[in-house]
């Protein structure tokens, strides 16, 4: 007999990245298996999204639409909801629990930037995030971690109450391929002004400050100096605090060089990846980082922050350079611009072989392992 799961959607936002892929995929996942009844518990305007994707679940729009109104419901009603609901388990994929519930609740706690980089969040999430941390870590009877060094860090933090699984991200490998049709890759690219007659230095993520992209943008300026047809593709949705990231891209004498596409179209993410030159991925810390596995699996030559995340999951299929490190980071460039083709053939085999082990299927297992034990821990 389905055991019932009640996971939380409402803060999966209309253009998921990162963590709201990982909701997006994860539910996918529960709501095709046998032993999983879920309830997909979302804000009220948008219940139309998920039946579309979630067609096996039951899904309830009880949450309010506006961020500051979701967080008050989810401390002050949410619980008792959910206790009405006949739920076996309650899942928080986004690092928070409802204040009071009375049924076993797992979390998932993607990273701990908000503790040891709060530089790189905004102050009002550093305080809010570093509560739900802790009260996830003291009260969730199990807690999920993005990785082996996230679920580290957790315990070097807090003497964590439930117990602690380990439940890697995946990709979809159907769409992170190699692809041979050039023709269809460059006619996307186009669509979006990217000229594959020029070598590209490709970056995919939201635009934040802990992606490290002012020190891309002096590497790639660096470069350019050498190098007078290199491109710097940025493809990604603005996030927050960007005001030097702008001022510097404004003032860049390679601007011309330099293409800030902004949201892109799902097909032109991996399009970018397999005509890449090298993707970069400088990011100052990750709970996981999905672009670096991504582009690994479409045989992407992919430079990343050693001492990081990016480096567990790529293992010796990456280059790597010190985080903010302009002149290591600019060096890694120009070694990948003079790579032979055999070279490329070699590090695209690798790269793709690594990315195998990154699956949702992996994911959702692990997870449903997670909720077994919290269950079990409450019986």
């Amino acid at each position: 007999m389905a055991y019932r799961v009640g996971l939380d959607l409402s803060a999966v936002p209309a253009r998921p990245a990162g963590a709201g892929r990982y909701c997006v995929e994860l539910a996918k996942q529960l709501d095709a298996h046998d032993i999983v009844s879920l309830t997909a518990i979302t804000r009220r305007n948008d219940q139309d999204r998920w039946g579309g994707m979630l067609p096996h679940s039951d899904r309830l729009a009880i949450v309010p639409n506006s961020r500051p109104m979701r967080l008050l419901y989810e401390q002050l009603r949410l619980g008792s909801r959910a206790d009405r609901m006949g739920l076996d388990v309650y899942h928080g994929p986004h690092y928070s629990l409802p204040a009071r519930l009375s049924i076993p609740m797992v979390a998932t706690i993607h990273d701990l930037t908000f503790f040891d980089h709060p530089e790189v969040h905004e102050q009002s999430k550093v305080l809010y995030f570093r509560g739900a941390i802790k009260h996830a870590a003291n009260h969730a009877a199990g807690v999920i971690c993005d990785s082996e060094r996230t679920a580290r860090r957790l315990s070097e933090l807090f003497d964590v109450a439930g117990g602690v699984t380990v439940a890697e991200l995946g990709i979809d490998h159907g769409r992170f391929a190699p692809s041979q049709d050039h023709e269809q890759d460059a006619r996307l690219l186009h669509g979006v002004g990217v000229d594959l007659e020029r070598p590209l230095m490709v970056c995919v993520g939201t635009l934040e400050p802990r992606k490290g992209l002012t020190t891309l943008l002096d590497a790639f300026e660096a470069l350019a100096l050498h190098h007078k047809t290199v491109e710097l593709v940025m493809a990604g949705q603005r996030g927050w605090n960007l005001g030097e990231f702008d001022a510097r891209l404004a003032a860049s004498p390679s601007r011309e060089r330099i293409r800030v596409l902004g949201y892109v179209e799902d097909p032109v993410i991996p399009a970018l990846y397999r005509r890449a030159t090298a993707v970069i991925y400088p990011s100052i810390d990750e709970g996981f980082g999905l672009p670096v596995v991504e582009a690994l699996a479409c045989g992407a030559m992919v430079i990343t922050t050693q001492d990081s995340v990016m480096a567990d999951l790529a293992g010796s299929a990456a280059c790597y350079v010190p985080a903010r490190d302009t002149e290591a980071l600019s060096q890694a460039m120009r070694d990948a611009l003079d790579l032979g083709s055999q070279q490329r053939a070699d590090i695209a085999h690798d790269a793709q072989e690594r990315a195998q082990r990154y699956t949702w299927a992996r994911c959702a297992e692990a997870t449903m392992g997670a909720y077994a034990k919290a269950m079990a821990t409450n019986s």
